[in-house]
């Protein structure tokens, strides 16, 4: 069970592992652990708008391709993009 209580604009988050799979929980990890950097929500934002390439996901940010390449494998873990094998497009 996961329960999410609003108090004092506090967000207490409280999960119940013993309700989950130990793949659910590990699920909702990774989701989290993905949606925790700035740079991951704002390529999740970029490719709201459409498919990208790797290079046009970079070319927004100040960083390596190397970490830009990193920042997509934990999106991909996370299942919150996939990318196709249809040229180099995410």
């Amino acid at each position: 069970m996961l329960t999410i209580l609003f108090r004092q604009n506090i967000l207490y988050l409280e999960i119940f592992l013993n309700t989950f799979e130990r793949s659910d929980a590990m699920a909702f990890a990774d989701t989290f652990k993905a949606l925790s950097d700035p740079a991951r929500r704002e390529i999740l934002q970029l490719l709201k708008n459409g498919r990208m390439s790797a290079g046009e996901i970079g070319s927004h940010f100040h960083m390596t391709g190397a970490t830009v390449s990193y920042h997509l494998k934990i999106l991909k873990k996370a299942d919150l993009i996939w990318e196709t094998k249809e040229k180099n497009f995410i």
